[in-house]
């Protein structure tokens, strides 16, 4: 189960590093910034719960009971821990960017074998598998939003997914635990 907040406190230490990037970026009202909260908390209370359960069933891992989200406007980028998402996606984003950061908590929150691929960087190897699981609970719109990226890292992870295949990537990781 997830429940989204805001945070006025999160918010102030992240505006700094938000204005320094985007000088002209102005900030939601605190209405807005519920807002988009709620419509958050809303398209996920209609699939939430099927996607968290289909990425348990393909990786075999379990989440935690409960996951806190904060939804913040000043946030330049998404975190896992704590589970952090901007407040300004549209609802194929938002689907992308939470299942994203939530298949990093659930390869963190659990024992599990090294992953593969020891020759590529730690970021590329954390997101063959953050990939792999995406490939296969998004379709459509959602994967193309997934695959839309001009960091090299996660570029090198698709590449992988695309050579290897997300069954088989998966599979090896389910065998190897």
């Amino acid at each position: 189960m997830i429940t989204f907040h805001t945070s006025e406190e999160l918010n102030r230490l992240h505006e700094a590093e938000a204005i320094e990037a985007y000088p002209t970026w102005t900030p939601p009202s605190k209405e807005e910034l519920e807002s988009r909260r709620d419509n958050y908390e809303r398209i996920w209370a209609q699939i939430g719960s099927a996607l968290m359960a289909h990425m348990e069933q393909i990786t075999g891992l379990t989440f935690e009971p409960h996951i806190e989200c904060y939804v913040l406007s000043g946030t330049i980028r998404d975190h896992s821990r704590p589970l952090v998402l901007k407040s300004r996606y549209t609802e194929e984003e938002f689907i992308v960017a939470l299942c994203h950061e939530l298949t990093h908590r659930l390869m963190s929150g659990s024992e599990h074998a090294p992953l593969p691929f020891p020759n590529e960087s730690q970021k590329v190897r954390n997101h063959v598998m953050t990939y792999a699981i995406l490939s296969l609970i998004l379709s459509g719109g959602q994967l193309k939003v997934a695959r839309n990226t001009t960091n090299e890292n996660y570029k090198r992870a698709w590449d992988i997914i695309d050579r290897d295949g997300a069954d088989k990537i998966i599979k090896d990781f389910r065998k190897a635990n």
